[in-house]
């Protein structure tokens, strides 16, 4: 199965067709974010990365290489609350602040947002729109956060269907599962044309 190069067109709304599933992962930078981009980087596969602004300081040299590898960044907020839990100028000052860092670390300003947990509203997602930034959800949940192993997360991966957005975390707590389930996908996804001839 082939994985396209980022999920650069599906947002909350209809996406064009697309003939592959769409990698996203959620939380980072943290600590297994660059075994995942080793992984990703051997299988020539890029995605996007859904940045908590407080997560990225000391870890600049990671934003660094997301953009040189040609990862997208956006922005997660700053902190990761349950944005719906705060006033709008408060939901404006997570964004701003998350997408200024990562900015300064990247050299990129964020064009799409997620929300944490997915929460989300008309006006927060309006308040995102004004800072530039499409809302993207996604359409299949690998449940990796709850670290059920890697290859049930391999599963749900693999099983995903084409132009769906795929959720997968790279942080904050240890994500080697999610690596390792990636790979095994990718080395899957790679290994098929050639098992073909």
């Amino acid at each position: 199965m082939p994985f396209l190069a980022a999920a650069r067109h599906r947002f909350h709304y209809p996406p064009p067709p697309v003939d592959a599933p769409l990698l996203s992962f959620d939380d980072g930078p943290a600590e297994d974010t660059e075994a995942l981009l080793d992984v990703l980087a051997r299988h020539g596969v890029t995605a996007t990365f859904f940045l908590v602004g407080e997560r990225i300081s000391g870890r600049e040299g990671v934003l660094a290489r997301l953009v040189r590898e040609g990862h997208e960044l956006g922005n997660h907020s700053w902190n990761h609350p349950d944005l719906r839990t705060l006033a709008l100028h408060e939901v404006r000052e997570q964004l701003i602040r998350t997408s200024d860092a990562i900015e300064s670390a990247g050299g990129v300003r964020p064009n799409v947002f997620r929300p944490p947990y997915g929460y989300t509203s008309v006006p927060i997602e309006e308040t995102a729109a004004s800072l530039g930034m499409r809302t993207m959800l996604w359409d299949v949940d690998t449940a990796d956060w709850q670290r059920p192993g890697s290859d049930i997360v391999a599963r749900a991966i693999a099983s995903a269907p084409p132009g769906s957005v795929v959720l997968l975390h790279d942080g904050p707590a240890d994500r080697g599962g999610t690596v390792t389930a990636v790979e095994l996908v990718l080395a899957a996804a790679s290994a098929r044309p050639s098992a073909e001839h």
